[in-house]
């Protein structure tokens, strides 16, 4: 395990998400941004134009003289690393990322793309409350939460509006387990 984790391939990873779609106020980090042979880098945040049409966005991809290209991604995403020291030479190459996962409904099919393709379920009429329609988002909700107390302890004379949004969406979603929340209920 040690060997592992000792010698990162990448280091200093950072997303930039170019056309605009995504709401970069709303990304929660997972971890730390390095990438070691293996490994997977997770981003959770949400869409500026978040649709209520259930549907898994999908990207083709085709192989070009420059190498592996995404073809009509969701969004547009520069990924920039430092090749962390030590890491073999194979390490250093160039890459790119279109959308990599992404999925607004309750399942994900798997592997992806799905070989036949899947029918178009019906979306059900419920309340993300009581079903895993809405576990995205709650998750969400619960790692800003999260981050948002984390800052507020760091910093609590000048992080007043952070505690109160996280007590809002404390609320909202029924995180009731949170210190945020824990006490209002």
């Amino acid at each position: 395990f040690y060997a592992e984790i000792a010698s990162p391939l990448l280091s200093d990873v950072k997303f930039h998400y170019l056309n605009g779609t995504v709401d970069v106020n709303s990304l929660v980090q997972l971890g730390e941004y390095n990438y070691y042979d293996g490994g997977e880098l997770i981003v959770i945040g949400k869409l500026v134009n978040d649709s209520t049409e259930p549907r898994v966005p999908a990207a083709a991809s085709k192989t070009t003289t420059e190498g592996p290209q995404i073809v009509n991604p969701l969004f547009d995403v520069q990924v920039t690393a430092r090749v962390a020291s030590g890491a073999p030479s194979s390490a250093r190459r160039t890459f790119s990322a279109g959308a990599v996962a992404c999925c607004l409904r309750p399942w994900c099919p798997w592997p992806w793309p799905p070989s036949p393709p899947l029918p178009e379920p019906v979306p059900e009429k419920v309340e993300p409350s009581t079903s895993l329609q809405g576990f995205i988002e709650r998750m969400w909700a619960y790692l800003t939460v999260k981050k948002l107390l984390k800052q507020y302890e760091l910093e609590p004379k000048d992080n007043e509006a952070k505690k109160a949004e996280a007590l809002r969406l404390s609320l909202k979603y029924e995180l009731i387990r949170l210190p945020a929340a824990s006490l209002q209920l």
